[in-house]
């Protein structure tokens, strides 16, 4: 009974920034034998983050058009965890196949974007994923993480490839960590990033990203798409169903904001790659 209210208590929640699915198949029908598929340019340690003093590797995604245009600018998508986005062989358990799945949104939608995937520190990733310490893993460095991406990497990506630079047009996504981070970012620099995709967030790390979140409410027409799997536990989906409703109670409403519960959802990067298209496709409206 008591599992049965939570799933009611969730679907109430989630009702409220319901909106109709659209799916595109890695090899959609009607469209094409083989997906169109852009380039990845791996830089290795191009950029110095001097606020963490490190060096940082960016995978970057260049769609199709990219060289038979040169006037078209491009949105923006920033990305966390890079190595688990393009190539089983850099991934930690399977890739996102993020070039493949946009390839299919080109042909289906001809919408394209350039992609900057992040690589992650692989010793300091929980605490770059996080702007508040934890007292078993250690010490915050993910403000310091965001403040570079924001003055560092992103005048670097502008500076270097055609992009469309305003708010509208620069969105961030991640998974887990890379989600919380996400988090963070959208609403700490609210004027960069207009759009977030929080998938599978671990807002057990750092439960004060509630109070920092409605204590610093970015604005209501930033976007927000919010992706759990009920198989990935039920403190999960009620950590993502707590942040919805904190942000239905200030005034966050539909259609700036969808969350999706996936039955079968599991944490890992077989589930995201699943679902990545649609939230493509919802957080750039390109199913009006």
């Amino acid at each position: 009974m008591k599992k049965v209210m939570q799933r009611a208590c969730l679907s109430l929640v989630f009702a409220l920034f319901a909106a109709s699915a659209v799916s595109v198949e890695r090899d959609p029908k009607g469209y094409a034998d083989v997906v169109h598929k852009g380039s990845v340019i791996i830089e290795n340690n191009a950029v110095y983050l001097p606020s963490l003093k490190r060096s940082r590797t960016l995978r970057i995604y260049l769609p199709p058009s990219y060289d038979k245009n040169q006037s078209k600018r491009y949105p923006v998508l920033y990305m966390h965890d890079a190595q688990n986005l393009f190539d089983d062989k850099t991934s930690f358990v399977g890739e996102w196949g993020i070039d493949e799945s946009l390839g299919a949104i080109t042909m289906k939608f001809g919408f394209e974007l350039i992609v900057v995937g992040i690589d992650n520190h692989p010793q300091k990733r929980l605490n770059e994923y996080s702007a508040w310490p934890h007292e078993k893993y250690g010490e915050a460095e993910g403000h310091l993480y965001i403040k570079d991406v924001v003055n560092v990497i992103k005048p670097y990506v502008d500076s270097k490839f055609r992009t469309l630079t305003n708010k509208q047009n620069t969105a961030m996504l991640g998974s887990s960590m890379g989600s919380l981070i996400t988090n963070y970012a959208a609403v700490k620099y609210s004027d960069v990033f207009g759009k977030a995709g929080l998938f599978s967030t671990s807002y057990w790390y750092a439960p004060d990203i509630y109070s920092f979140t409605i204590g610093n409410l970015p604005p209501k027409e930033n976007k927000w798409y919010f992706l759990v799997g009920e198989k990935e536990g039920v403190d999960v989906v009620q950590n993502q169903n707590k942040m919805i409703a904190l942000l239905a109670k200030n005034g966050f409403k539909a259609p700036n904001i969808r969350a999706k519960t996936d039955i079968e959802g599991e944490h890992n990067e077989k589930f995201w790659r699943r679902e990545f298209s649609e939230a493509i496709i919802w957080l750039f409206n390109l199913d009006k």
